[in-house]
């Protein structure tokens, strides 16, 4: 390989690069579903994302030529992904490191983990995917996997059937719980706080989980109840019966994964993700 290079983002227009890359390198692919560019610029911008409070992060573009070949994304070229995991380690190794780990977010509601089969499954909007030649990568650099995640797809029934029913009535009648009824996404601001809160105790024992700090649980808030949806109101000029605000809470058949593979093409959801 010719004229490469690896080089630590130090722009933003760097970072716009970085965030592009996988949408384009995917372009075409029934399986995997376009990340919002918006959301993804968000988490990875230092004044942004409290995360950066506590974490340290450096991002890395792999170039043959002026062409960008690999992010956390990469071409099926041995060099490319070796030297990028190399920069990573580098790194590491500087602030006295000596594990490399992932792939993760700096939290549950990042982006994170590899596929490793079900290639050709639809995955879903919140789950990474990626060619199977990226575990063959890893294993020739002596990797291992530690730990795997089951993703199930159930197909739900029209009508709830009675075991069920049964089961929730009795649950129910003993803990005196009620099911929440709402129309609109904004009708949980009131319980978002409760919400993020269930979510860190529930999940403690989960592998490589990070709690989520009270900055963290008022960005989230901020950022998927209220800046989304004004954002794609104003971006499409939307109504309540558009297929994309449908899949932000306001009709349960509708859902992202197939809003975003089947509504647009990667570069106008970045356009509109631009506006943010």
């Amino acid at each position: 390989m010719e004229n490469f290079l690896i080089k630590e983002i130090q722009s933003a227009k760097e970072l716009r690069r970085f965030i592009a890359f996988p949408n384009a390198f995917y372009n075409g692919n029934p399986f995997r579903v376009t990340q919002l560019f918006g959301f993804e610029n968000s988490t990875l911008l230092f004044s942004n994302n409290p995360a950066h409070i506590f974490c340290q992060s450096k991002y890395f573009l792999a170039y043959e030529g002026t062409q960008i070949v690999g992010v956390t994304d990469f071409v099926d070229d041995i060099i490319v992904s070796s030297a990028l995991i190399r920069a990573v380690q580098d790194w590491g190794k500087s602030d006295n490191i000596t594990v490399t780990h992932g792939l993760f977010g700096f939290n549950d509601m990042d982006m994170e983990r590899m596929l490793v089969n079900g290639y050709y499954e639809l995955r879903t909007q919140a789950v990474i995917y990626n060619y199977p030649y990226y575990w063959e990568h890893l294993e020739l650099q002596r990797f291992k996997k530690d730990f795997d995640w089951m993703q199930i797809e159930i197909n739900l029934p029209i009508q709830i059937p009675e075991k069920p029913k049964k089961y929730a009535a009795h649950v129910s009648e003993r803990y005196g719980l009620n099911p929440l009824k709402f129309k609109k996404a904004k009708d949980l601001i009131f319980y978002n706080q409760k919400m993020f809160h269930t979510l860190n105790d529930a999940f403690v024992d989960l592998y490589g989980l990070v709690q989520l700090t009270d900055k963290q649980i008022d960005y989230y808030i901020n950022h998927y109840f209220i800046e989304n949806l004004k954002a794609i109101s104003r971006s499409y000029n939307l109504c309540d019966s558009c297929p994309i605000f449908r899949a932000f809470g306001f009709e349960p058949e509708y859902d992202l994964t197939h809003v975003l593979q089947e509504s647009t093409a990667w570069y106008k959801i970045k356009k509109m993700a631009l506006t943010w």
